[in-house]
């Protein structure tokens, strides 16, 4: 659309949906150039050509491209005479039409959105949000946040729109919240977990929830679930809602029953020194149940306000499981204990490599000078090449010097850019540089060959009859597994393979991998009922000198870990055991000549002996299925 001769209007384009009177639009944009009139003039595209880019130029998906994003920058130069054309938008027949106008409402600058414009936003994002809440964010007042709580509490959608709008408008979002909060009933579990979110990224921000959330836990006349959830809201808020503890404490101490773990669990998520204590109790437990050392990532997030478990920590790295010394030695590099350095110094020695691993990035956060001699003794023997390179970039990292361009790669992703950028439990992640051994390199070890028999095992075979391989030659495990599947995962795990199957007694037992749709370890008794003993991918079933092992692992986005299982029964009952930590996915396994374990994983092929020593047979580039 143009100016022609005495300022009469033309169309350019076409008029985009949802004006279906060019009468109206054209009063508007009259509107809009008679407020311009007033206003300084604007550099660019006149504000009518503009306005009728936006349907031709709509983009179909949920992203802006780079044509809309310039369309939106222009429109924002013109304020509040732009949000007046582009609000009618909103009611285009073309979902790709209301999506962009959305996004020119939401670049449009402070204070171009008025208060007018809010019971037409409002409509609008009642039926489709899209941009819109934060849109409505901006217009300051406190209908806008009442309807964005309402609107949350109706779909509490998080790392969206609609909670970012919230977590950016607190404090001024909060009473709303806490209105609806206590509107919300006790079916309404979405929302009331959803809460949680939003305490948490809110922080001390929501301090001036404290007083009213406390004051709900405390009453006696109040819904239990009401009084429980408000305990965690309180934990959510972390530091600025510390104060309210000993009240909590002494609610658990007069009614132990209902309050006594929500209690706790709201101190441990509360990121304060208090929450360490029960954060190192938790970790503890899930790492000796075989879970891994994630959980101490809330005491390394804690920082130096977990300074005073370090002798505890320290004390740890002698544990005799594996996951708790790497959880803990982990854990320790972020507490700002220097004088615990010889402790880290020598856990470089460990065996477990995600142990040595941790240790060398502990002593880097450090910055322990002191324990330079050890990591370069672990640069230059470690078994695990990785462990090796992590040792040398922790060298750089403590001296301050530049780390050779090839070392990153080895530690994480993130690594180039420093230790503030790697993740906790960063051992998890692959190595970039290092590959497994090719088969042809495998078969001249004289690896004797596990249990696996390895069959493409198509997804249709868990639900119908169209592929029969496996069903045909064994309709009775097929059958018990399908049944099992369907309970725990509705029966949807992807691409499965067959990896291997052991006869022990009555019980046969099953392994199958799916990628990243976890595949599992079954044990089905003779009268056909299957039960899950490892919940994971399992590559390989072997008979080690007469223990049966497992290897299970991930390769997936960046993630990468591998362990060895071993599978007993105990009193009828199958369980899996930790045993080693691997360097990264197990693709293929079984047994050397010499009896020991062998497994050739993402970060090389490796031979592990009786009394648990590794050995790095090398790498290559071969990988599994």
């Amino acid at each position: 659309m143009g100016l022609g001769k005495g300022g009469q209007f033309f169309l350019l384009h076409k008029t985009p949906p949802g004006f279906q009177d060019c009468r109206v639009m054209k009063r508007m944009i009259l509107l809009a150039i008679l407020v311009g009139a007033v206003l300084p003039a604007q550099a660019g595209e006149p504000l009518a050509d503009l306005i009728a880019k936006v349907s031709s130029i709509a983009f179909p998906g949920r992203g802006m491209n780079e044509a809309e994003q310039k369309l939106a920058e222009e429109l924002a130069t013109h304020g509040t005479a732009a949000a007046d054309l582009l609000i009618p938008l909103l009611k285009s027949e073309s979902e790709d039409v209301r999506q962009l106008a959305g996004y020119c409402l939401l670049d449009l600058p402070a204070g171009a959105l008025l208060e007018r414009h809010l019971p037409s936003l409002m409509e609008a994002c009642e039926k489709e949000r899209n941009w819109l809440p934060n849109a409505i964010a901006d217009i300051e007042s406190d209908e806008a946040v009442a309807f964005l709580a309402k609107e949350f509490r109706k779909d509490p959608q998080t790392q969206a729109q609609i909670d970012h709008a919230l977590i950016r408008t607190c404090p001024r979002s909060i009473e709303p919240l806490l209105k609806q909060f206590e509107a919300a009933g006790e079916d309404e579990d979405e929302f009331l977990d959803s809460l949680v979110h939003l305490w948490t990224e809110m922080g001390e921000k929501a301090a001036s929830a404290v007083p009213q959330l406390l004051a709900i836990a405390l009453n006696e006349k109040a819904p239990l679930f009401r009084r429980q959830n408000a305990i965690r809201y309180l934990g959510a808020i972390g530091p600025a809602a510390k104060e309210s503890f000993p009240k909590l404490k002494e609610l658990v101490a007069a009614s132990p029953d209902p309050f006594a773990e929500v209690v706790r669990e709201a101190i441990a998520d509360s990121r304060t020194a208090e929450a360490a204590d029960l954060l190192l109790v938790d970790a503890i437990a899930v790492a000796r149940a075989g879970e891994g050392a994630r959980f101490f990532g809330g005491i390394a997030e804690l920082g130096v306000k977990a300074a005073h478990l370090g002798e505890r920590l320290a004390e740890l790295l002698d544990d005799p499981d594996a996951n708790v010394r790497a959880g803990a030695c982990a854990a320790l590099g972020y507490t700002g204990r220097l004088d615990l350095w010889p402790v880290l110094a020598r856990a470089l020695k460990d065996q477990d490599w995600r142990v040595a691993y941790s240790a060398c990035l502990s002593l880097a956060r450090l910055k322990a000078k002191g324990a330079l001699p050890s990591l370069k003794v672990a640069a230059e023997s470690h078994w695990y090449p990785r462990v090796r390179f992590t040792a040398k970039y922790a060298e750089h990292q403590i001296l301050g010097t530049e780390v050779p361009s090839d070392i990153p790669d080895h530690v994480a992703y993130g690594a180039e850019r420093g230790l503030g950028d790697l993740q906790f439990g960063s051992f998890d992640g692959t190595d970039r540089r290092l590959s497994p051994m090719d088969e042809a390199s495998v078969e001249k070890l004289g690896v004797v060959s596990s249990l696996a028999t390895v069959l493409p095992w198509s997804r249709r075979e868990w639900l119908g009859p169209d592929q029969k391989t496996f069903e045909e030659l064994h309709p009775r495990l097929h059958t018990a597994i399908a049944e099992e599947t369907k309970k725990a995962r509705d029966g949807d795990w992807g691409e499965c393979r067959l990896r291997g199957m052991a006869e022990r007694g009555e019980t046969t037992l099953v392994a199958l991998s799916a990628g990243e749709w976890v595949g599992g370890l079954f044990a089905v008794t003779k009268e056909g009922k299957a039960s899950l003993i490892v919940d994971e991918n399992v590559y390989e079933l072997i008979d080690w000198n007469g223990r049966l092992i497992a290897l299970v692992g991930m390769w997936h986005m960046g993630m990468d870990e591998g362990r060895a299982l071993e599978i007993t029964q105990t009193d009828g009952v199958w369980s899996a055991k930790f045993l080693h930590a691997m360097p990264g996915c197990p693709w293929s396994g079984g047994v050397l000549p010499d009896g020991r374990l062998f497994a050739n994983c993402e970060g090389g092929a490796v031979a592990i002996g009786k009394d648990g020593r590794f050995e790095y047979l090398g790498g290559g580039t071969g990988r599994g299925q």
